[in-house]
């Protein structure tokens, strides 16, 4: 293994550490306000796509919003889809 895919492995555990750390940190409440938030927000942005009735420089800030807040807390391996 190259020290660059040993650097990025090394970088994706710390991630994968982060995430796991913060959900603990959190109390059941805000865990699903955050649940909430996610599913809200991707059924929105879809809602958005499909009817293309605001601006897509507004779309676009939503959904880098969105998914800065979904890449912090969800990971493909927790088992959740998303959008």
């Amino acid at each position: 293994m190259t020290d660059h895919m040993k650097e990025y492995h090394k970088r994706e555990a710390a991630r994968k550490k982060a995430k796991k750390d913060l959900l603990k940190a959190l109390n059941a409440d805000q865990q699903q306000a955050l649940k909430d938030m996610n599913e809200i927000v991707g059924d929105v942005l879809q809602t958005l796509t499909e009817c293309q009735d605001v601006w897509l420089s507004q779309v676009g800030k939503l959904e880098t919003a969105y998914y800065r807040v979904n890449n912090l807390v969800w990971s493909k391996d927790d088992g959740r889809t998303t959008t």
